[in-house]
């Protein structure tokens, strides 16, 4: 189907992007694209169904800093006055996955293999739960396959979830890692409206920002361990 409970995107009060079809084959005029030798960057909205009703907005900017960092921004505009839920879905394919309580960065540790931080950058009020496995109240961190005997294996689901009124964001740094290298990230740092610091092992330090505007832009630094600036890259 169209539902999209099992995508890297946001449910909205446990609602599915449910596109009417007709309007999938229509030219898309509210997205952006730029790319250059140092990053890619994009951003667009989905403003059609969630279930049968439009509760909100999804707003979502994402810099991707080459070769290896993606700083996603999700900016979600209700469309009343009430009370939200909005729950990111971030998907594994294995379930070998650990969630650090004090960071809430939930890490891949697949042995001998590339593996994969998501870190969320705005913390306040914000849920974080690790699924693998789940056949009830609905099915959750499972790889589907097609073609093959055994369709369904387990693997692994890190759902972030925020409530409120008025408009929200969230913003999740994905941080790709060389085989057995652990977990990196020591401490996330919400700084001011916008800013987060990012604190590694290796004592490299990530400046995370973004423009509150829902198509503003983002900038992410790199402070090497000796404090000096390293890359910033700027989405203008």
């Amino acid at each position: 189907g169209l539902d999209t409970y099992s995508h890297n995107t946001v449910l909205v009060d446990d609602l599915p992007q449910r596109r009417q079809p007709f309007a999938s084959f229509d030219p898309l005029d509210d997205v952006a694209w730029r790319s250059s030798g140092d990053y890619d960057y994009a951003w667009g909205i989905y403003d059609d169904l969630y279930g049968d009703n439009r509760p909100a907005a999804h707003h979502r900017r994402i810099l991707f800093v080459k070769p290896d960092i993606f700083l996603v921004v999700d900016t979600l505009m209700p469309s009343g006055d009430g009370d939200h839920t909005y729950q990111a879905r971030w998907h594994f394919k294995e379930p070998q996955v650990n969630l650090r309580p004090s960071t809430q960065s939930a890490v891949s540790t697949d042995a001998g293999l590339p593996n994969l931080a998501v870190v969320p950058l705005l913390p306040k009020g914000l849920k974080v739960d690790l699924v693998s496995a789940q056949e009830e109240p609905e099915l959750m961190g499972w790889w589907i396959r097609k073609r093959v005997d055994v369709k369904a294996l387990p693997a692994a689901t890190v759902c972030h979830t925020l409530s409120g009124r008025g408009i929200q964001h969230m913003a999740t740094l994905l941080m790709p890692l060389p085989a057995d290298t652990g977990d990196p990230v020591v401490e996330v740092t919400h700084e001011t409206d916008g800013v987060t610091e990012v604190r590694l092992s290796d004592r490299r330090r990530f400046i995370c920002e973004f423009d509150s505007h829902p198509e503003g832009d983002l900038r992410f630094t790199k402070l090497l361990p000796n404090g000096n600036p390293g890359r910033s890259i700027h989405s203008s």
